[in-house]
């Protein structure tokens, strides 16, 4: 649980740090394709590692992995509920607010858990 500890602190300061820089270069921000964006990408392959370092066996380790789903998104919410970071009006952008998770992250976070169970037992 201390890896999971330390990638969280990690993500946090990552997503502080590269929040920074100007929108112009916000590369994962950049929609890819429909409402996809590298953030979304990013958020499989953290949530394939997770899964890995849990050693997520499906069904008796879903509800741990929903709780720790749950938790982080709202840690995430709180934490950078104080930035002062205006709402970016852009079409070519996924993200609006680049440091607040959006309910759809959930989505790439199962990809990615569900990803690494088709892995581990092919």
């Amino acid at each position: 649980m201390y890896l999971i500890f330390t990638a969280f602190i990690v993500t946090l300061l990552f997503i502080y740090l590269y929040n920074q820089l100007p929108d112009s270069q916000q590369l994962l921000n950049k929609r890819i394709v429909a409402n996809i964006c590298g953030w979304n990408l990013l958020h499989v392959v953290a949530w394939w590692g997770i899964a890995y370092l849990l050693d997520i066996k499906f069904i008796s380790d879903l509800p741990k992995i929903i709780l720790l789903m749950l938790v982080w998104y709202a840690l995430e919410s709180v934490v950078f509920s104080f930035t002062n970071t205006p709402t970016v009006e852009n079409q070519e952008i996924v993200y609006q607010n680049p440091y607040l998770p959006r309910p759809d992250d959930f989505i790439f976070n199962f990809a990615g858990v569900f990803g690494y169970l088709i892995w581990r037992y092919s």
